[in-house]
């Protein structure tokens, strides 16, 4: 799952990157899609994939703060 979060972190970076973007702006785009995968996990909690989003979004978050720290 770290693996899976890992992978989808730098692809989201990569763009992000592509495009130009400050790494502001990219902890904020990065921010409201994590919250966007909130209400999605939220909304099908019942089900394994709801814990599944959650799961990852944590995965998700953690590690960029992780990277977060460590570029400043």
């Amino acid at each position: 799952m770290l693996l899976l979060a890992s992978a989808i972190s730098a692809g989201f970076n990569a763009v992000l990157n592509e495009l130009g973007i400050a790494a502001d702006a990219q902890i904020a785009i990065l921010t409201i899609i994590g919250c966007v995968l909130l209400v999605i996990g939220f909304r099908n909690l019942r089900g394994l994939m709801g814990w599944l989003i959650l799961i990852l979004l944590a995965l998700l978050l953690l590690q960029r703060m992780v990277l977060g720290s460590a570029s400043y």
